[in-house]
């Protein structure tokens, strides 16, 4: 009686009186043995010619399986027959299952400080990060702010500053002050001589006019002249005494006593 073949994914046994079926997990290798699936591939089915590889996404660390094992989330397996799911590192992150072929990284205005990540964390407001895959956000310096919804920080506008790290806002310069520079930590106090009566000014101070006085910095308004007191040119700091017998010019005279010149003809 002749013999009969095996068929695919069978073997014949030791005596040859029968033919095996290969089992789950295993695959026939030449028609001589069902040889146990790797670490990496799995077979589902009974009579399997070949084991199949774990797509991306999906690991398996034992040999002789049924099924990959999709990654955790946080854990990812990029490359196929993965025996094993990889950590998305601090600055990354993965959702885990069929979508974990890859660490993702962490967008701006975002981080994540640690491993296994599966989700990045924004930004607190006043710290920002322009850069993918950060593991913390840096406080706006002195002179910037950030702004709500945004991702970065931004300077502060001329005729406002800001003092402290990590600003949500920027502080308006006060009345005897400006600011013509963008990112300024400080307003300039006006100097004494001139006033500033806006806030916010961007532009350097208004002198005082003539016949008033600004004897103090960071003044907001000049003080009239009194008394027998005057002063000749805009921008000064103290007023000044008539004097007994000078000839007092349309400008100077602003006493309440001036002595006239006689003129003889």
């Amino acid at each position: 009686m002749a013999c009969i073949a095996c068929g695919a994914g069978t073997i014949s046994s030791e005596d040859r009186s029968v033919c095996t079926e290969c089992s789950i997990g295993r695959a026939e290798r030449a028609g001589i043995s069902c040889d146990q699936c790797d670490a990496g591939t799995f077979s589902n089915e009974t009579r399997a010619t070949a084991c199949y590889e774990c797509i991306p996404g999906y690991a398996q660390p034992a040999a002789e399986q049924s099924v990959c094992i999709a990654c955790t989330p946080g854990r990812f397996a990029a490359q196929p027959r993965a025996k094993a799911c990889e950590s998305a590192q601090a600055g990354y992150f993965s959702r885990g299952n069929a979508s974990a072929i890859q660490a993702e990284s962490c967008p701006q205005g975002t981080y994540s400080d640690a491993d296994q990540a599966t989700g990045c964390t924004a930004c607190q407001p006043g710290k920002q990060n322009s850069q993918l895959h950060q593991t913390e956000c840096t406080p706006c310096t002195p002179g910037q702010y950030n702004p709500a919804g945004t991702t970065v920080c931004v300077n502060c506008a001329p005729g406002n500053y800001s003092v402290a790290e990590g600003a949500l806002e920027c502080q308006v310069c006060g009345l005897g002050t400006y600011q013509s520079l963008p990112g300024q930590t400080g307003c300039t106090l006006c100097a004494a001589g001139k006033f500033g009566d806006a806030i916010g000014a961007t532009f350097d101070c208004t002198p005082c006019p003539v016949n008033t006085e600004g004897p103090a910095r960071g003044s907001s308004s000049c003080s009239v002249c009194t008394g027998a007191t005057y002063t000749f040119e805009p921008g000064t700091t103290e007023c000044q005494t008539c004097r007994r017998k000078s000839l007092l010019s349309l400008y100077l005279c602003r006493c309440d006593v001036c002595f006239m010149v006689l003129t003889i003809v």
